[in-house]
């Protein structure tokens, strides 16, 4: 007997989950092909993992799929972001945050980081719809710009061969924040990037965590005048105008443990070829 991952029922089988959803990455990376940590490699396969049950799968996690491919094609990112652009973003928050808990949780189980202890767990309730929203994380958002070409030169002059604008560039991880070798577990920062927009799952383990103590936490995230580059997105709101931060995906690899770019490298080189 096998125990599911989210609701804890034991089942002769359980079903395939991919870490991220299969319809959102054939919908949006059409080529199938990413950056995996756990296989240090590009690998043409979409990653799952076999250990969730039938129901959980194909009814209430499914329900979250197809309520994010919906949100994210509301996102128009055709046209050009530079600094300073304006953009107004819909949401439903328990949908939205759901899909990314479930989404990090299956990243977590699949390749897991040995920095960080595994937390996601805790939200499986919550994900699952038994429990209420938690109170043990915050969401933010940031708008990229997208990549210059010249940008794009100065930092990869071997493998910038044609323009590239739009990187079609996906990654689950963990901000570095601080000294990798003192992470303050009490507060941990996950992030879900694709294309221009980056979500940062602020995870805390208190009970309650004041938006002010949330915000501070965030203090890597600020421009030169102190604002903040991203927006935490209010449970109690359906819509957020954001305004790009003016950084781009080559910016902000360097802001993860995965900070030497290899990952991103490895994809340019993989795209432009």
């Amino acid at each position: 007997m096998k125990k599911c991952a989210y609701c804890d029922k034991t089942f002769d089988k359980l079903t395939d989950e991919h870490v991220v959803s299969r319809s959102f990455m054939t919908a949006v990376f059409p080529r199938g092909s990413g950056y995996s940590q756990y296989y240090h490699k590009l690998s043409s396969n979409y990653q799952k993992i076999n250990d969730v049950c039938s129901k959980c799968n194909n009814e209430v996690l499914k329900r979250y799929d197809d309520y994010f491919i919906e949100f994210y094609r509301r996102i128009d990112q055709s046209q050009p972001i530079k600094k300073g652009t304006r953009m107004n973003i819909e949401y439903d928050f328990d949908l939205l945050s759901r899909w990314l808990l479930k989404t990090l949780y299956n990243s977590e189980r699949k390749n897991g980081y040995p920095e960080f202890i595994h937390k996601m767990r805790m939200f499986r309730n919550y994900i699952i719809g038994k429990d209420n929203r938690s109170r043990l994380f915050n969401i933010y958002i940031e708008l990229l710009a997208d990549v210059a070409l010249d940008e794009a030169k100065s930092r990869f002059p071997n493998l910038i061969a044609n323009g590239v604008v739009k990187l079609p560039f996906l990654k689950i991880g963990n901000c570095l924040v601080g000294d990798p070798a003192k992470v303050d577990r009490n507060y941990i920062i996950k992030y879900f990037l694709t294309e221009n927009i980056v979500f940062y799952i602020h995870i805390v383990n208190k009970r309650r965590c004041p938006h002010s103590i949330a915000d501070a936490k965030m203090e890597n995230f600020v421009d030169e005048n102190g604002k903040l580059l991203i927006k935490r997105l209010d449970p109690q709101q359906n819509i957020v105008n954001i305004k790009s931060s003016g950084r781009t995906v080559v910016d902000i690899i360097g802001d993860t443990i995965e900070g030497d770019m290899t990952s991103l490298k490895r994809y340019l080189k993989e795209i432009i070829e």
